[in-house]
């Protein structure tokens, strides 16, 4: 596969010579590049990417809302903590003025970075910097990772990368690559593809304590894509999952065609719902308000006629 740079996109040309345009601001594929009329150029086809088409397959978002409100609560005690150590109670109830409102609490978590959408951005800045700093470097045929571009907290899981990458002796296929069928109009871009213990396995690596659904969805997508793009088909897939202390599973999955191709279906039937709604909404008339006077009043001559 090769790469080259047009403006803000990357064309990535697969081993089956189909060439997939990539923008990273936006972390967008598309079929083709147009030029347009002030000499711009812009995308056309969007192509859905392969996590979001294996989003639908996690439905229930309950683990995800508990986790969020775990960690605002987990803030909200460490910033309480704070005040209680103070010496008179006046102090404690003026430092504890944010409880106030959930604006107020909002803004304080904000600010003392305790919020769970910073706990999210922190955890995709860790699995970004893993991915390219560990994996990404050792997949290049480098050593040892990249240590010095890492965070101390980074490092535990990129040690976890490198005591797989010591048992296993991967013999890398591609990295980091991109992958793409225009015709069912997805794409998306694959940690590792390697012999790993005689198999060709197609490999995601994961920082989170949690394994989602969606990543079979994902590998299955990252399979069929492959196969589509010209390399061969992988025997297998498996997730990687490299945890803080440097310890690592190595998680071979069962996965089918099916797994994303249905993922794909749902995801689709999904945005047409969605639009169709929008559609009927924006048709319908609400009626006028009606109040409670009014309608008992409305009811009692409905009953007297």
């Amino acid at each position: 596969m090769t790469v080259r740079v047009e403006g803000d996109f990357e064309i990535h040309t697969l081993p089956n010579s189909v060439e997939v345009p990539y923008r990273d601001r936006d972390h967008s594929y598309w079929s083709e590049i147009v030029e347009k009329a002030n000499g711009e150029q812009s995308g056309r086809g969007r192509l859905a990417g392969v996590s979001t088409v294996s989003g639908p397959i996690d439905w229930q978002s309950d683990n995800l809302m508990g986790w969020a409100a775990r960690l605002d609560r987990e803030g909200v005690a460490a910033l309480a903590a704070d005040a209680f150590g103070l010496d008179s109670v006046e102090d404690v109830l003026a430092s504890l003025r944010w409880l106030s409102s959930g604006e107020s609490i909002g803004y304080a978590l904000d600010d003392a970075k305790l919020s769970w959408r910073l706990a999210r951005d922190k955890a995709a800045t860790r699995g970004t910097a893993v991915h390219r700093h560990a994996l990404g470097a050792l997949a290049e045929g480098k050593p040892v990772p990249e240590f010095d571009q890492m965070t101390v907290e980074e490092r535990g899981y990129a040690e976890g990368i490198t005591a797989f990458w010591l048992d296993h002796d991967p013999k890398v296929i591609a990295a980091e690559a991109v992958v793409a069928d225009l015709e069912l109009g997805v794409a998306g871009r694959f940690d590792l593809l390697a012999e790993i213990n005689g198999r060709l396995l197609v490999l995601d690596a994961k920082t989170s304590k949690y394994l989602s659904a969606k990543f079979v969805a994902q590998i299955a997508g990252y399979q069929l894509l492959l196969e589509r793009s010209g390399y061969d088909r992988p025997e297998a897939g498996a997730v990687l999952q490299v945890r803080e202390d440097g310890s690592y599973s190595l998680i071979e999955l069962e996965v089918t065609e099916d797994d994303f191709t249905m993922a794909l279906a749902v995801y689709r039937r999904a945005a047409d719902i969605k639009k169709r709604l929008r559609a009927a909404e924006k048709a319908s008339k609400p009626s006028e308000p009606v109040f409670v006077d009014e309608l008992a009043a409305k009811r009692a001559e409905k009953a007297a006629a």
